[in-house]
């Protein structure tokens, strides 16, 4: 009987570098699900990797700080419990001061954890293509290897981006107004949410660490009851 050969690929997500795409495009919220598919194609998905940091904090973190890592961690936790989602943390580390006073911080391992994804995903014969987004040339010999092994590379990329990095790609693939307008979460009224003051506030109001977007995820439903004519319920 011959073997029948799918095409599967994985995703692969610098998540600082996607933030940055978002914020210099000037995106507000994303939907990851449609994200996840419009990266997928009609391929068949093995998974989706997300790659990010928990923010910095101090010796003695601020409230701003504090909040700011409990948002995160809610953030992360979110993403997790999507389907086909899984999330790989590195760290960062400070490294000084600019002449502006602002902090130096720098990403560490998330090169390092995409990189060995890929080859492993890629040597194991798991995946025939892989979606990366990405912008660093540190990922150059990982995606040497991976093509190597045979996998067919898509770089989704924003306005910055390495040339090299684009170079070695199979395919490459701009995030611009029209890829972000595809992925952007459905803008429905939402009410107001309390800006609090402390972290304990937050985890109050938090109580489970998804506690908030699986109360965004209601008001969206409820959305869109009342647009097909259904009363939202009070």
């Amino acid at each position: 009987m011959k073997e029948v050969f799918l095409a599967r690929c994985v995703n692969l997500i610098d998540g600082g570098y996607f933030e940055r795409v978002q914020k210099a495009l000037g995106r507000g919220k994303i939907d990851f699900l449609k994200l996840q598919e419009k990266m997928t194609g009609n391929f068949d998905m093995l998974r989706t990797y997300y790659y990010h940091c928990l923010p910095y904090q101090s010796a003695n973190p601020t409230e701003e700080e504090k909040l700011e890592f409990a948002r995160k961690q809610s953030f992360f936790k979110y993403l997790e419990y999507q389907p086909n989602f899984e999330v790989r943390l590195g760290r960062l580390e400070f490294r000084g001061y600019t002449q502006a006073g602002e902090r130096i911080l720098e990403q560490k391992r998330v090169d390092l954890l995409i990189g060995v994804d890929l080859v492993m995903l890629a040597m194991k014969k798991l995946i025939t293509h892989a979606c990366i987004i990405a912008g660093d040339s540190d990922f150059i010999p990982a995606i040497e290897v991976a093509k190597y092994e045979g996998v067919i590379t898509y770089l989704f990329h924003g306005p910055n981006c390495h040339e090299d990095l684009k170079q070695i790609a199979d395919v490459r693939i701009e995030i611009n107004d029209e890829f972000m307008d595809a992925v952007m979460a459905q803008d429905v009224a939402k009410p107001q949410r309390k800006s609090f003051e402390t972290v304990e506030e937050y985890e109050k109001k938090a109580k489970k660490p998804h506690s908030i977007w699986k109360k965004e995820a209601e008001v969206v439903q409820e959305g869109k009851k009342t647009r097909k004519g259904k009363t939202a319920k009070p």
